[in-house]
């Protein structure tokens, strides 16, 4: 399955997480069912150019690209990297209750991908 990415911060303004979590009852982050994830994404865009992403809930997991689209495709490989070793080590992943802090340039994007 490809990676579903979703621009929340242009789309919706950034006010999709709020609402789908005072609404539906979605997480920031969240297992769904047979080893999907559903997890925001911050990019942020460098001095020097290009973007760094990371995963709000879940420290140690960053990457960065050139473009939007790169940084994001790379966050993904990381994510699923970090899962890989989780799963060989037989340990939980560590999500965040309450999210690093995201700085104000950031865009912040939904994935949704196969763990």
């Amino acid at each position: 399955m490809t990676p579903l990415l979703v621009d929340l911060s242009q789309q919706w303004d950034g006010r999709f997480a709020q609402e789908a979590d005072e609404e539906y009852g979605l997480n920031v982050w969240q297992t769904m069912p047979a080893g999907t994830f559903e997890c925001d994404v911050c990019l942020v865009p460098e001095d020097e150019g290009g973007y760094s992403a990371y995963l709000p809930h879940l420290p140690g997991v960053v990457s960065e690209g050139e473009t939007l689209e790169d940084a994001a495709e790379r966050i993904v490989e990381a994510f699923l990297g970090a899962v890989e070793v989780y799963k060989e080590q037989n340990k939980p992943i560590p999500w965040l209750e309450h999210a690093e802090e995201t700085p104000d340039n950031a865009k912040v994007w939904r994935i949704i991908m196969n763990g």
